[in-house]
């Protein structure tokens, strides 16, 4: 078996430098150049399903990846991006961070306690097969 993995096209927010985690946020057109490219470039490869995060940007650049093409495309929670709270839409440049790294440090420390377990459910959706999504 081979797994290629594919990260999303570009946002609004991933061009601002905004921490995105749960909140969903849409390709913008460069992002959909991005995905289409991507498209061409793995067009002779084939795939038997493919897994996509339920948030557009993941879903979007799946969906133009595998335009035109029979393959299903399963969504789950279980490769969802991880959630950052309150620091979601912060710009992660200038002032705002030299003002909130140290608590966005924090939080981040904490989350990486939960690191392993979120790598325990990638596994479990990816090798587990679609009904357990």
């Amino acid at each position: 078996m081979k797994l290629y993995i594919v990260r999303h096209g570009e946002t609004d927010w991933n061009k601002a430098r905004r921490v995105q985690g749960f909140s969903d946020i849409p390709l913008n057109e460069y992002g959909r150049h991005l995905a289409r490219e991507t498209a061409e470039g793995m067009k002779d490869i084939p795939f038997d399903l493919a897994y996509t995060s339920p948030l557009i940007r993941a879903r979007e650049t799946a969906e133009i990846i595998l335009a035109g093409r029979e393959i299903p495309l399963i969504e789950s929670n279980g490769i969802k991006e991880m959630g950052f709270g309150e620091y979601e839409g912060m710009c992660i440049s200038g002032k705002e961070k030299r003002r909130k790294v140290k608590r966005l440090k924090n939080s981040l420390l904490i989350q990486g306690i939960l690191s392993r377990q979120r790598a325990e459910r990638v596994y479990q959706t990816l090798w587990s097969g679609p009904d357990n999504s």
